[in-house]
């Protein structure tokens, strides 16, 4: 019985060692696991995939998308993903099912073919991939972010999308079988090697027995020892890390701050993250900011390299249309009073009226900037950049909706000493301000421009006092007076009307607010006396007019473009006039 019952425990010992390593080694479960889209998806010229799909794993996940022909990856803002797709037909992947083991995906939509998506400037990154990629979800920024899937717009999107993520599933009692497994081993291997209670013995072989006991107590300590460390080693682990790993909570998940670069399979499968510094990604903030009322976190609506592509943009359209001398190139990057003033310049080159062809707009660099935070549309960023040639320049650029491009409408060179507020692109305390509201300024972004237009008019209107001492003010009223003086058998009048749509403003992160909108101005001139002339010796004047002279009225009108700075309420500050510009548009003759 000894003898059976030692091996019946030997046998059970190695049967449970054998699955307790086995569930270690080669039993073991899956290090990773990978879901997909399920084929039964319904075709669609787009697939978003959701920030949730991110949430599997603590580290950033690896998505695997494969699609027959080319296919655009972009990455951009969920909420402006979103804006974009619309009432598009699309296929949203929200998340991964690890009890199913399958990516969630739901349809919705009705418009079955929507523009191309590639060039659109919502997307922070982008990048034309042929067959297969594997993308490594990164944030390139605070917030949350989408990717955005599709072929041209019109064939179906990507929906062969996987994501690996690792296997949580554990095996709680292979450390327990190894234990008991080594256990009853030692049982088996004790009983087989341990004496058998005998008869009755005389005294000196009472001692040899003991001597024997003693000894083989010895080798029993010995062999359980090796046999708790050979099961130990076996099983992948030590005690100390079992208790370590038994009792510690799992680490917090590090959010990602963007900028990593994502993975690549095979040499065209590249992602947003990888793809060149004009589709770079900026640094996360330290913290997320907030709206002004507490409510959901606000964001600039374009991250710096957005905004340097945007510009880069709009410069190489205005010096391809100018190269080609053809005023349509210019309508896909220039709207507003930009394209008036533009066109209007090349009109009068053609005409050879003695005016030169203006440089394009600089895209850089940037010396200022300020995007707003307000995520509806139409969306703002007023900006300041340099060439080695003229000065300062303010831009103002327009997206009217989520699908249309930037569009440069307002470009009006800084004046000499005039100061712009320094502002960073990614600041959260610039937002879209109402035009008719002053609440928090010294006044209403309207009130000052119409305060503006009647100070050149009239220079002693009480809104003069608005303003600090402006070159560009005193440059016109001058100008003005002139004309008024000088012309002894004439009637001079001017008046001004503020351009109803060419108005924007946004707040500064002191409190104020920059403003930017255009004029037009006219100068009427006509004989005091009937019969009388109206002349002028400038050959300028008498190309556009086609005369040097009228015995009728003449109208010069003019375009004016200008930027101002309304300090806050309660500051003892002026507004300002930071930039301004005035262009003699054309001379209209009535007899």
């Amino acid at each position: 019985m000894r003898t059976l019952s030692a091996l019946v425990a030997i046998v059970l010992g190695a049967a449970a060692l054998v699955v307790g390593i086995g569930q270690k080694t080669f039993w073991a479960p899956d290090e990773t696991l990978t879901a997909a889209v399920p084929d039964s998806v319904t075709e669609a010229p787009l697939t978003v995939i959701e920030p949730a799909v991110d949430d599997v794993t603590d580290e950033p996940v690896e998505i695997t998308i494969r699609s027959e022909g080319e296919f655009l990856v972009a990455l951009g803002r969920s909420a402006d993903v979103d804006a974009w797709v619309a009432d598009a037909s699309v296929n949203r992947v929200t998340g991964v099912d690890t009890e199913e083991g399958v990516m969630t995906a739901s349809h919705e939509g009705t418009e079955e073919t929507v523009p191309n998506p590639q060039y659109s400037d919502l997307w922070v990154a982008r990048d034309t991939v042929d067959g297969e990629t594997v993308y490594t979800w990164t944030e390139p920024a605070e917030g949350d972010w989408s990717l955005l899937l599709a072929a041209d717009g019109e064939q179906a999107a990507p929906t062969d999308i996987s994501v690996e993520y690792p296997n949580t599933a554990t095996t709680p009692f292979a450390l327990a079988l190894i234990i008991i497994g080594a256990l009853l081993v030692l049982l088996g291997l004790l009983r087989l090697i341990w004496p058998g209670q005998g008869s009755s013995k005389t005294t000196a072989d009472q001692e040899a027995a003991e001597d024997s006991h003693a000894s083989n107590r010895g080798v029993a300590h010995r062999v359980a020892a090796g046999a708790a460390a050979l099961a130990l080693t076996l099983g992948g682990t030590t005690a100390a890390h079992a208790t370590e790993t038994e009792t510690s909570e799992p680490s917090a998940s590090t959010e990602s701050d963007g900028g990593a670069d994502s993975s690549k399979s095979g040499d065209n499968s590249a992602s947003p993250a990888t793809s060149s510094s004009e589709d770079g990604s900026e640094n996360a903030s330290e913290s997320a900011p907030s709206d002004a009322d507490g409510g959901e976190a606000a964001y600039p609506v374009l991250l710096e390299s957005q905004l340097e592509r945007v510009l880069s943009y709009v410069e190489r359209a205005m010096t391809t249309a100018d190269e080609e001398q053809d005023a349509s190139l210019l309508e896909s990057r220039l709207g507003g009073d930009a394209l008036m003033l533009r066109q209007l310049n090349y009109r009068q080159v053609a005409e050879d009226v003695g005016v030169e062809l203006e440089p394009a707009i600089s895209g850089g660099p940037i010396m200022s900037s300020a995007v707003t935070t307000s995520s509806d549309w139409p969306r703002t960023a007023i900006v300041v950049t340099q060439n080695d040639v003229e000065n300062p320049r303010v831009l103002t650029l327009t997206q009217e909706s989520p699908r249309a491009y930037y569009k440069l409408v307002s470009s009006v060179e800084m004046l000499p000493e005039s100061e712009f507020p320094g502002i960073a692109a990614d600041d959260p305390a610039v937002q879209t301000r109402t035009l008719d509201d002053g609440e928090g300024l010294k006044y209403s972004p309207e009130a000052a421009m119409d305060g503006l237009r009647r100070t050149l008019n009239n220079a002693s209107v009480d809104e003069a006092d608005y303003f600090a001492e402006s070159v560009f003010v005193n440059d016109l009223q001058a100008a003005q007076t002139a004309a008024i003086e000088g012309a002894e058998d004439a009637q001079v009048n001017f008046q001004r009307w503020i351009v109803g749509d060419s108005l924007t403003a946004l707040s500064t992160p002191d409190g104020g607010a920059i403003v930017t909108g255009a004029m037009t101005s006219a100068m009427l001139s006509k004989p005091r006396e009937e019969g009388g002339t109206v002349s002028w010796n400038d050959e300028k004047y008498t190309a556009l007019a086609g005369t040097d002279e009228t015995s009728g009225s003449a109208t010069f009108t003019y375009a004016e473009s200008v930027a101002l700075y309304i300090p806050p309420e309660g500051s003892d500050d002026k507004v300002r006039v930071v930039a301004g510009d005035s262009v003699l548009k054309d001379i209209k003759i009535t007899e």
